[in-house]
């Protein structure tokens, strides 16, 4: 069935894969920065309602790295939690183009949807962010609120 020169490379192979099979993993280098998000569930914003008068939902979001950073873009999405999918609500980017130093938090306060109606929905945050350390771009990961918050707030 296997010519005597096929036998040979398939034993070859076998051996080849066995060796290199059996060197250990490489080890899983730690993150260099202690960069992070926090994103608060969605509420009621108390000081929309007092300056426009009307009945908003927020989402604020919170950046802090152990490494000096510039060119910031913190974004806060709202979605809506749905029957078979998501909705998209409203999203605010923050941009500081500056320098900013390490363990100076960067705050996004200024994403929130105005109610249309009183119809109890769910919502959600996510946020997501990138800037330069050390002349990298760096992006982090999406982060979600912990928990779906259901508001009598349609939107």
């Amino acid at each position: 069935m296997y010519s005597k020169r096929s036998k040979k490379y398939l034993s070859h192979l076998f051996v080849a894969i066995l060796v290199l099979n059996s060197f250990p993993a490489t080890a899983i280098s730690k993150p260099r920065t202690k960069c992070n998000i926090r994103v608060d569930d969605p509420h009621f914003s108390k000081s929309i309602e007092n300056k426009f008068g009307f009945r908003a939902v927020k989402v604020n979001a919170r950046s802090k790295c152990n490494f000096a950073m510039s060119n910031l873009q913190l974004t806060v999405e709202i979605y809506k939690k749905g029957f078979f999918r998501n909705h998209f609500v409203t999203s605010e980017t923050l941009i500081k183009r500056g320098p900013i130093p390490a363990e100076v938090p960067m705050r996004n306060n200024e994403t929130w949807e105005r109610c249309k109606n009183s119809r109890p929905t769910g919502y959600f945050g996510v946020a997501y962010a990138t800037a330069l350390i050390a002349g990298n771009r760096v992006n982090t990961r999406r982060v979600s609120t912990e928990k779906v918050v259901t508001l009598p707030c349609g939107t």
